[in-house]
């Protein structure tokens, strides 16, 4: 079920067992999120800018050193966490046409 924008959210608590550098790589994956919608609203193009993002991220784990690769993977899984709580408007002429 999808919150409507103008809900606020709502602060959660995870009570799972998490390393240290889980816990690292989620805070920065809220943060980047927070960034990224402020930058970026509107969620057309969401699913492009996905692809685009875990290209990157297999460049940077052939060729990068791992804070290149930390950051690549951080904005991938932004990306994958606004596809699927946001979607992806630009594919909405298209599910419209299959009832979706």
């Amino acid at each position: 079920m999808k919150t409507p924008r103008t809900a606020k959210p709502k602060p959660i608590a995870v009570n799972i067992a998490v390393n240290p550098k889980d816990a690292e790589f989620i805070q920065a994956v809220v943060k980047e999120l927070e960034r990224a919608r402020g930058k970026f609203p509107s969620s057309i193009h969401s699913f492009t800018a996905l692809v685009e993002e875990v290209g990157e991220l297999g460049k940077a784990l052939i060729s990068e050193g791992e804070a290149q690769i930390h950051d690549e993977a951080v904005q991938t899984a932004v990306m994958a966490i606004r596809c699927g709580v946001e979607g992806d408007k630009s594919f909405a002429v298209y599910r419209d046409m299959k009832g979706l």
